[in-house]
């Protein structure tokens, strides 16, 4: 297994990780916000929204770097980094042509939405007229509980 392959496995398996709170995905070499994470510094700061592009990100008050057609991968890792740190992403808003700049500083990022829920629901009718007990588990990822 490569190093970035161990990172992400390692992230898949705490649930947690240290960046800004945001999923993204690639669309014809773009870099698109596809969710905010509740907790994170994206959501507390409230601008960096889903559907906008991601155009430049730069370490602390470093020169950006344009992500523009760049592996969704290579970006994912210029955006996390060590907690308390600071990225500037360049970032063109969905509903805007001109790009604008958010400053966020990393924090431990809890991936709640991947956690293991259950829950009991009533499934048809005994005899008697009482419902019948289900348990229901969703699994959306396995992970291991620290």
């Amino acid at each position: 297994m490569g190093p970035t392959t161990l990172a992400e496995f390692d992230i898949a398996m705490r649930l947690h990780l240290d960046g800004i709170g945001a999923l993204l995905g690639s669309e014809s070499g773009n870099t698109i916000v596809k969710e905010i994470v509740p907790g994170g510094a994206a959501a507390e700061d409230g601008r960096l929204k889903p559907n906008d592009k991601i155009i430049g990100v730069a370490q602390g008050d470093d020169k950006f770097t344009d992500v523009i057609d760049m592996k969704l991968s290579d970006v994912v890792k210029m955006i996390r980094g060590r907690r308390g740190t600071k990225v500037q992403l360049k970032v063109v808003p969905a509903d805007k042509i001109e790009p604008v700049v958010l400053t966020f500083t990393r924090r431990n990022i809890e991936l709640k939405s991947q956690e293991a829920r259950g829950e009991i629901v009533d499934q048809g009718k005994k005899a008697d007229g009482t419902p019948y007990k289900i348990g229901v588990i969703d699994l959306p990822s396995f992970y291991s509980d620290p």
